[in-house]
């Protein structure tokens, strides 16, 4: 009698946890769906100033001061700087004296030959330079960011351009044999880019979200995990639907300029060990005397932090800020009450400086 009565217990119980787990659900499902956020998504008012094959430029509302160029990653969404009103680096720069300028990437619509790295670089990173400093007349604060610092780096370490200031790295890598899983994974063992490109032409947008899962498989469960712990934050809500929204709407890679990147920088880190050449000039990171501020996020699994740190031992005047977290933590630290603008008046600080 003892054992059937404990068991009923134990079943009544079970029911109720079960019963209260799905209320929890109902709200965390309308916590999560209720509210429209994506006419506010990337939505700090701008203007397009320039556009060629490869790119626009777009002018965001600012006071004119310092002329600051932004190169995005080559994969996501232009945005996620702007991700939402509460959480907008761009809108911190217009408030705070700068003049942001930003590149966003077009989605190649059909294959070409041409368009390597060397092209982006010389027609995208080079030609967005040209247009900012045609229209501000003074020198202009270059910010890669990730991949975009990528291509930012190696054009400075190829050509001396007088026109830049200074220049800010924000979660970029620069020693990939130190990219952990990344560099397993974009091996030669594993990886023939050239049957990849050859088969392919451009890589699809789904196949480099499917493989960044590969990362780190756990991390959507994480991010699932979060919204049910906090779906009573309505802040962290709006940010995580942001987040997802902007992960979702990533862009084609030009096929040679994926195999450019995985050859040239992932299998034989050229740029790093300095046997990379942009145009016939070889690109040194050594070379870059301007002075460099380079941000970058401890736990982050993109680019990690042992690969990003690397640029000290290349460049001179180089200053560090490591932001907790991981590779987005510049402006999803609010997500985990860390404030961001300690943060990012330390980087606007140095850049004044």
């Amino acid at each position: 009698m003892a054992e059937n009565q404990l068991t009923q217990q134990f079943n009544e119980k079970l029911k109720k946890d079960f019963e209260e787990f799905n209320q929890y659900l109902e709200k965390v499902s309308s916590a999560y769906f209720d509210e429209d956020i994506s006419k506010e998504i990337g939505s700090y008012p701008k203007k397009t100033i320039f556009e060629n094959e490869l790119m626009e430029i777009y002018c965001y509302e600012g006071k004119k001061e310092i002329p600051l160029l932004i190169i995005t990653p080559h994969i996501n969404a232009y945005y996620v700087l702007d991700l939402l009103p509460e959480v907008s680096f761009i809108k911190y720069l217009s408030e705070n004296d700068f003049a942001p300028y930003l590149v966003r990437w077009k989605e190649p619509k059909e294959y070409e030959m041409k368009w390597n790295i060397e092209y982006y670089i010389q027609n995208g990173v080079k030609k967005a330079i040209d247009e900012v400093y045609e229209k501000e007349n003074k020198k202009l604060v270059l910010l890669g960011h990730c991949l975009g610092g990528v291509l930012t780096s190696s054009y400075l370490s190829s050509f001396k351009d007088e026109r830049i200031s200074k220049y800010v790295s924000l979660n970029s890598p620069y020693d990939f044999s130190k990219m952990g899983e990344v560099t397993r994974m974009t091996s030669k063992e594993f990886l023939d880019v050239d049957k990849l490109v050859d088969s392919l032409g451009n890589i699809p947008s789904d196949f480099m979200t499917f493989g960044f899962q590969f990362i780190n498989p756990a991390i959507r469960f994480h991010g699932l995990m979060a919204i049910f712990h906090n779906y009573f934050n309505k802040q962290f809500v709006r940010l995580y639907k942001a987040l997802i929204y902007w992960r979702e709407e990533n862009i084609d890679m030009p096929g040679e300029f994926a195999r450019d990147l995985i050859k040239n920088y992932f299998q034989e880190n050229l740029l790093f060990r300095g046997n990379l050449k942009i145009g016939g000039v070889k690109a040194d990171l050594k070379t870059i005397e301007i002075p460099v501020l380079n941000i970058i996020s401890m736990l982050d699994d993109v680019a990690p932090y042992p690969s990003c740190d690397a640029l000290k031992e290349k460049v001179k005047d180089i200053k560090t800020i490591v932001l907790p977290d991981g590779h987005l933590a510049v402006i999803l630290l609010i997500m985990m009450n860390i404030p961001l603008e300690p943060y990012w008046k330390e980087i606007l600080s140095w850049i004044k400086e």
